[in-house]
């Protein structure tokens, strides 16, 4: 997305920066290895295709991507910086993980108006039908973004480097959900067929003719898929509030997880409970600053 291709997020744990052309070569060569081929869902690409697919996911209205790296190692030093500098504070040595938001419609569409719910973005119909005609054309359709973490780095990894990036990622896609989906929505209306995110880090969008129209107002869930094999990651992400949607694992071997509406708001209330959580996990000093 374009959202986030100026802005890094700095705090006392981790460094966030946009996901740039200069940290390809150290993220195709984390790829290469089996193991995380196997905890990613991913298939291995030649370094051109590496190359291809950071400009798509910078470009992309239906991706958010932040490269982890570590703070500085001088917190005075960090407090004082006006911006992050590119090659300078995000270098190959600084790379810990990337931390992924992949928005998507629901593949379920209900017509039904009194199903509607917060997380639902609502179509419109063309303002020249009938009460009758109106009423059968207006369908919701909800806006999820699919979580993914990756520290790759394994002398980072158990070291709370994952639980500060998620911490500190939900935080701003909350803070700038609006922006996130506005940017998503122009580019993916919801004439278009709703849209899965495939495993092997590769997202398509179906489309189909019609005629309707955008409504005002959108909502997003945030979801995450966790091998069963993943122990770690499924542990991370239920300590911060998400819960499994089912009983069993699906057809891939994934525990489907979701976030409560509750937790997902923009109200303060939800805002003072992720400001609770980064305080529970001493990840202070929240910033967004300028990248580049």
């Amino acid at each position: 997305m374009l959202i986030n291709e100026y802005t890094a997020i700095s705090t006392s744990k981790v460094l966030l920066v946009p996901y740039s052309e200069h940290h390809v070569p150290q993220y195709h060569e984390w790829m290469q290895d089996r193991a995380i081929q196997e905890a990613t869902a991913s298939e291995p690409l030649t370094l051109t295709q590496e190359y291809a697919m950071q400009e798509s996911w910078q470009k992309d209205s239906d991706k958010l991507t932040f490269i982890i790296c570590q703070p500085s190692p001088n917190q005075a030093d960090q407090k004082l910086l006006s911006h992050v500098e590119p090659k300078t504070h995000d270098n190959a040595d600084r790379m810990i993980g990337d931390v992924n938001l992949f928005l998507s419609f629901s593949s379920e569409v209900d017509t039904n108006p009194e199903h509607q719910h917060a997380n639902e973005y609502t179509v419109q119909p063309p303002s020249n039908l009938s009460g009758d005609e109106c009423q059968s054309a207006t369908t919701t359709v909800e806006v999820t973004g699919e979580l993914e973490l990756m520290v790759a780095v394994p002398t980072c990894q158990r070291k709370g480097y994952g639980r500060a990036a998620l911490l500190t990622f939900i935080r701003y896609v909350l803070m700038h959900r609006s922006e996130i989906i506005a940017e998503f929505l122009q580019a993916n209306p919801p004439s278009k067929l709703p849209s899965t995110h495939h495993r092997d880090r590769i997202h398509e969008t179906a489309r189909t003719p019609t005629t309707t129209r955008t409504g005002s107002s959108a909502e997003l869930s945030l979801t995450a898929k966790i091998s069963t094999t993943n122990t770690a990651s499924l542990s991370l992400f239920q300590s911060l509030g998400f819960i499994k949607t089912a009983e069993e694992p699906n057809y891939f071997g994934e525990w489907e997880l979701r976030l409560p509406a509750a937790m997902c708001g923009d109200g303060p209330d939800s805002q003072t409970e992720w400001e609770r959580k980064l305080e529970r996990w001493e990840v202070t000093a929240w910033r967004e600053m300028r990248y580049g």
